[in-house]
């Protein structure tokens, strides 16, 4: 249905531009920028259950419950990516994950072909979850929060895009990495197509 649909297995977490369309092609320059590397880990799967939809034809969403990730492969120059479930997930600690997509110019065909997407991302669960099913343990307790915002605006040849994040780690002297409990970046980038 439009509205309201069920996805279950191994979804894209939903924050930010680049980890949904990570891939060469749908991204300007040979790197992905700093705050897809190591705030928002691009190519961040997880495991569960959830729903998504169309609120109205210019507002979409998403909400999943989640396997959290693995604290103990946080890394304090790398960031939180390793920590990333890439077999098999535990659920010992859960999450929640989510965003909602607001494109104001979906009612109306707006003057030059503009294109603008506004978007609100977040997360919120425990990090005492091991890869392959195993339990790092030791780390109950620790939580991470992210909240991310981004854009996309497109007016003829010319695209404009930007992304904020924030995250925080509750209990981050837990972790024997060395993690901050806080990490914020943000990014805008303009770009040109000079082919069609």
């Amino acid at each position: 249905h439009d509205n309201v649909n069920v996805r279950m297995g191994r979804v894209l977490t939903p924050l930010g531009i680049i980890n949904q369309r990570h891939e060469p092609p749908l991204f300007n320059g040979v790197e992905r920028p700093g705050v897809d590397k190591y705030i928002i880990p691009s190519t961040w799967s997880s495991d569960g259950i959830g729903i998504f939809g169309n609120v109205v034809p210019s507002l979409t969403y998403e909400l999943y419950v989640a396997g959290g990730m693995d604290g103990s492969k946080f890394d304090a120059v790398k960031g939180i990516g390793g920590g990333r479930i890439k077999e098999r997930p535990s659920m010992n600690d859960i999450a929640v994950t989510g965003r909602m997509d607001y494109y104001p110019f979906a009612d109306f065909s707006a003057p030059a072909g503009q294109t603008l997407r506004l978007g609100l991302g977040g997360y919120t669960g425990g990090v005492d979850n091991g890869d392959q099913g195993s339990n790092p343990g030791g780390l109950s307790g620790v939580n991470m929060h992210m909240g991310v915002a981004d854009f996309e605006y497109t007016v003829g040849k010319f695209d404009l895009r930007g992304v904020a994040a924030y995250t925080r780690i509750e209990n981050a002297d837990k972790l024997s990495v060395g993690v901050g409990d806080e990490m914020f970046g943000w990014y805008i980038e303009p770009a040109y197509h000079v082919m069609p």
